[in-house]
């Protein structure tokens, strides 16, 4: 009975070894793989990060474009109210006045975006938007306005 046991009790502890081996192989692997993780999270953090500035830089871009368009667009317009009947002239240039408010509405509102931290901008994104969809309207609307007058002062 001896003799049995004896090889029994080896393989035991042949095994035993093996299984420790084996558990400190995937404790190993696994402390690897949490310290990928996390540098890769980083990573990922990281480039949406980048991602995020360079979409909100690209957004301030066309905004200060859009804006410089509309300046010149309503200077435009000023001479087109100075040559306007006398009835017409005060409607015109309290139009432009409207429009210089509303650019100046829109201005304040990109400083603010300007100003913002990067996971908060999305949510002045949206309210800018708005001011330049309203200035951009407004536009439109005074211009038809100052073109519905010039009809009227053709002869």
């Amino acid at each position: 009975m001896k003799k049995i046991t004896l090889p029994i009790f080896l393989a035991a502890l042949l095994f035993l070894a093996a299984c420790s081996n084996q558990n400190q192989s995937v404790q190993e692997k696994t402390n690897t793989s949490a310290e990928d993780v996390r540098r890769e999270a980083k990573e990922a953090l990281d480039t949406a990060a980048a991602y995020t500035q360079e979409q909100k830089q690209q957004y301030q871009k066309k905004i200060r474009t859009q804006l410089d368009e509309f300046d010149k667009q309503l200077d435009e317009l000023r001479p087109k109210a100075e040559s306007a009947r006398e009835s017409a002239k005060v409607k015109l240039n309290d139009q432009i006045e409207m429009l210089k408010q509303k650019r100046e509405e829109a201005a304040q509102r990109l400083e603010k975006l300007t100003s913002s931290k990067d996971e908060g901008w999305a949510k002045v994104k949206g309210g800018l938007d708005k001011a330049m969809a309203d200035l951009q309207q407004s536009y439109e609307d005074a211009l038809a306005e100052f073109n519905q007058s010039e009809k009227k002062q053709e002869p």
